[in-house]
């Protein structure tokens, strides 16, 4: 886990026993971190889906609050808010970047649906993760009202990951909640 707590997601994973299939040795494996955040956005969808509150105690839940515990280890306190330095979005970059609007959008739905069915299952945790939630950085280009892919991205970039609209990918299917010129400007 890279020297955070909590439960991450292999990128690649075998099918037989679950554990990273990729080389460890392989360049910007360490930063492909956003895996763990679809698998428990799908935890929490199927919970939401279904009501099945056996699974949501019993299979759903692990997953949730050991995600949001890694969230916590990997968010970082700054002056701009919760940052999440130095990874990989779905864009598959080349460089890890800071602050990926994909990674932080997610990242906030993740630990504010943890945080919810911390309180629906009377656990602990669930101010803390809403206090990182309401706190996570977005890049934000305010003169045109869109949200930027990460802190260092240019419309005038090059290639498939500059041209992947990342924040898409939080707005659907996280279903991340954005001001109406800001979600109009970026769709």
């Amino acid at each position: 886990m890279h020297g955070y707590r909590g439960l991450q997601f292999p990128w690649a994973s075998g099918p037989r026993h679950g554990e990273e299939v990729i080389r460890l040795s392989a360049p910007h494996l360490v930063f492909e971190q956003h895996i763990s955040l679809s698998v428990a956005n799908a935890f929490a969808q199927y919970v939401h889906a279904t009501g099945d509150e056996d699974y949501l105690r019993e299979t759903a839940w692990p997953v949730l609050e050991g995600v949001a515990n890694w969230l916590v280890s990997r968010a970082i306190k700054t002056e701009r808010g919760y940052e999440i330095k130095q990874v990989i979005g779905v864009a598959e970059q080349t460089n890890p970047v800071d602050n990926n609007a994909y990674v932080n959008m997610a990242a906030t739905r993740v630990l504010q649906e943890a945080a919810a069915f911390a309180c629906r299952l009377k656990r602990r945790d669930a101010d803390r993760w809403n206090e990182i939630a309401r706190g996570m950085y977005l890049p934000v280009d305010n003169d045109r009202g869109i949200i930027l892919n990460h802190d260092r991205y240019s419309p005038q970039d090059q290639g498939v990951a500059a041209s992947t609209p990342e924040a898409l990918a939080g707005l659907f299917p996280f279903n991340y909640s954005v001001e109406g010129p800001t979600e109009r400007g970026t769709i």
